[in-house]
């Protein structure tokens, strides 16, 4: 009874999420909604919007299929052979940093950057038309994501997303926020004085009860910034002109937005106290609200900028380390053979080198190493390595690392004999050790689902 309750219940939701559009539109006109986890209620508000902005508006992916970098550019493609150019783009969807994934797939901010540009390539006058994106899932739209979307796509007045962590997509601030800056980013993109453009923003509901941010680019060529902590120094008295906002909540020239000597303390803090994460010092916390590393997320998120792309304090590389456990059942996943073999080569050795104990002392002190550590060592199978810590994994490392440099391990002879423990020892410095951004895609790693492998980009 309960499951035939739900369904019913089910599809009467979905009947109340479904919308027409009872006013002509301008059918070259595109308002794109990329539905990467099943957001009904946002297209629902995001079609109404576009209704009520007299533009077409096109959902992605079609019924029964999934998103990624490919299909986008197909679809979009489809629109750029009809003539039809894409006014705006929302992508929803869980996020970190740019990286918008669900349960019918994902993309991220490079690859729909790529994908419109590919779409537009001989029609730049259509790719003109692009003038706001909304990325709607968390920490997509920092300062930094901004600056990136801007400088890639030079044509786009709005900037939209959150700065911290986004609301659910069944709550009404969700679908509020997204619906209203649809409708009105005309009036914001052209308003000139920012007392009116402030008063805008506060009309939209639900803002302030959210980590939104709002770039805006306007009329008379200002930039600004829009989040609801501003600069984080906001002391001023209650105004007519912000009301509505809380201490904090206003808008920033966006080119004086990046004080990076003035975060240069509070990122050298987030950096010592991380490397005592990184390096197995501190037991990896539970990923939770409280959670110090969600912390240090948060604030590298919206202080990218202020960083090199591959320091250690890289978002995407603290968000792997956050998920953690599911990195190490997605490696486990990836590198099942690999584990097998070695798991076979490991024994292999035991046998071997009590074999030939009186090899000389190459093989001897050989011994003597593979014998006093091979307990740090996973001894059963690649489920045994999901229960280890990163304290245990950087031993493991260290471990294979130093049976590899054994002088008995430069004898061409015995080499042949340790190349699944190479690769293995390789491929765990890389993919649970450095967790290197260069090799493993945040959007792929940071999530298990069983029996699927998330791509590797790095040999080993």
């Amino acid at each position: 009874m309960k499951n035939f309750i739900f369904i019913v219940t089910m599809i009467v939701a979905s009947n109340a999420w479904s919308y027409k559009c009872n006013r002509s539109v301008n059918p070259k006109k595109v308002v794109v909604f990329v539905d990467a986890n099943k957001s009904p209620m946002e297209s629902n508000d995001a079609e109404r919007a576009a209704c009520e902005r007299g533009e077409a508006f096109k959902k992605l992916p079609p019924e029964g299929q999934s998103i990624d970098a490919a299909n986008l550019e197909k679809e979009l493609k489809k629109l750029a052979d009809a003539n039809k150019s894409v006014s705006s783009m929302v992508i929803s969807g869980h996020d970190g940093g740019g990286n918008i994934h669900g349960a019918n797939g994902g993309v991220d901010k490079y690859e729909v950057i790529n994908a419109m540009k590919s779409a537009y390539k001989t029609k730049p006058h259509l790719l003109s038309d692009f003038k706001s994106v909304f990325m709607w899932g968390c920490w997509t739209m920092g300062p930094s994501e901004v600056d990136i979307w801007r400088k890639e796509l030079p044509s786009l007045k709005m900037c939209s997303g959150f700065f911290d962590m986004g609301p659910l997509n069944t709550t009404a601030a969700s679908h509020a926020i997204l619906h209203d800056l649809l409708v009105k980013e005309k009036s914001m993109v052209e308003e000139a004085d920012q007392k009116k453009l402030k008063r805008i923003v506060a009309s939209v509901q639900h803002i302030n009860q959210t980590y939104a941010a709002v770039y805006t680019e306007a009329a008379c060529g200002d930039m600004y910034y829009y989040n609801t902590q501003g600069d984080g120094d906001y002391t001023g008295e209650p105004t007519t002109d912000n009301l509505n906002y809380s201490a904090g909540n206003h808008f920033l020239d966006f080119n004086k937005n990046f004080d990076c000597k003035g975060a240069a303390e509070d990122i050298e803090k987030n950096r010592k106290l991380l490397i005592k994460y990184y390096y197995g010092e501190l037991p990896l916390p539970p990923n939770n609200a409280q959670s110090p590393v969600l912390k240090i997320y948060s604030f590298l998120r919206s202080h990218s900028k202020c960083l090199k792309e591959n320091h250690l304090l890289n978002g995407d590389r603290v968000g792997m380390l956050r998920f953690y456990d599911s990195v190490k059942d997605n490696f486990a996943e990836v590198f099942k053979e690999l584990n097998q073999a070695t798991l076979a080569e490991f024994k292999h050795l035991d046998n071997f080198t009590q074999k030939y104990k009186a090899k000389g002392k190459p093989m001897q002190d050989f011994i003597k190493y593979f014998q006093a550590g091979k307990s740090a060592f996973f001894s059963a199978d690649a489920a045994t390595l999901k229960t280890k810590s990163r304290k245990d994994i950087i031993k493991m490392i260290s471990y294979l690392d130093g049976m590899v440099k054994q002088p008995m391990a430069r004898d061409p002879k015995f080499t042949s004999k340790l190349k699944s423990l190479k690769k293995m020892r390789n491929a765990m410095e890389t993919y649970l050790f450095q967790l290197n951004p260069n090799c493993m895609d945040f959007l792929d790693w940071h999530e298990h689902t069983p029996g699927w492998k998330p791509p590797t980009r790095c040999p080993i």
